[in-house]
């Protein structure tokens, strides 16, 4: 009989894929005991590597082998339609970050050769100049 796979603290499922995705689930559940990774991380990478396979699969559960198959292609289609979507340039950083240590993972157990995120950009985040002092600013402090 399969173990059942992570709750949350709250006692929720992670994610609707994690309960029928065992590659998955053995991810979630070495990011949280092996890397010590807090109930919000854990969430937040099932969340997103669950959306990441609803757009890929639809509501099918992949198999090891789908997951095995992706290429840079299927990540790009994703990571476009998130900017289509209006995500923020760090909300699909975050999301190829989760995908990223997710792939890494196959390739240490030997199950890819490379990791399939790497073949990808990842997008630019917009930064925003610091505020500056005004000249009356500066001259007031100096007068101080």
């Amino acid at each position: 009989m399969p173990r059942p796979c992570l709750a949350s603290a709250t006692g929720k499922p992670l994610h609707a894929f994690a309960r029928r995705d065992p590659l998955l689930c053995a991810f979630l559940e070495a990011l949280r005991t092996t890397r010590e990774a807090s109930d919000h991380t854990t969430e937040a990478y099932a969340r997103d590597l669950g959306q990441f396979a609803e757009f890929t699969w639809g509501a099918e559960a992949p198999s090891a082998e789908d997951w095995c198959g992706v290429g840079r292609d299927a990540l790009r289609a994703y990571f476009v339609a998130l900017a289509q979507s209006g995500l923020s340039p760090r909300s699909i950083q975050r999301k190829r970050s989760a995908l990223h240590s997710f792939f890494a993972g196959l390739v240490r157990t030997g199950r890819l050769p490379e990791n399939p995120v790497d073949l990808t950009r990842a997008p630019r985040a917009a930064r925003s100049l610091p505020d500056v002092l005004t000249v009356d600013d500066v001259l007031r402090l100096l007068d101080t």
